[in-house]
C-alpha cells in the first residue's frame, strides 16, 4: 500500500486591492455570482441595476485565479463596458 502524501496547508488566494466604495454612506455590500458565457460575456442584471450601472459604462476588470472583480474605470477609453444585455 502506498504511503499517503502529507497534507499541505492551503494558502488563501491573493486578491487585488479594492478601491474605496463610491457610496460610503449606505454601508450596504452588494455582490453576485455569475458564470461566464461561451463568448466571454458575464450577465448580472439585478446587480447592475442595484449599482445603477447604465449601458456603456467603462469597466476596470481584475482577474485573480477564478475570481473576477469589476469596477467603474477611471479611463473612459477602457475596453470593457456594460451593455444593455447586462
Amino acid at each position: 500500500m502506498p504511503t499517503p502524501l502529507p497534507a499541505t496547508p492551503t494558502q488563501p488566494a491573493s486578491m487585488p486591492a479594492l478601491p474605496p466604495p463610491a457610496d460610503q454612506t449606505s454601508g450596504a455590500v452588494l455582490f453576485d455570482v455569475a458564470r461566464r458565457r461561451c463568448r466571454g460575456r458575464v450577465t448580472a442584471r439585478p446587480l447592475l441595476r442595484a449599482l445603477g450601472w447604465m449601458p456603456g459604462l467603462a469597466l476596470r476588470v481584475d482577474v485573480a485565479q477564478a475570481a473576477v472583480r469589476m469596477a467603474p474605470a477611471a479611463d473612459v477609453k477602457a475596453r470593457n463596458r456594460t451593455s444593455s444585455r447586462g
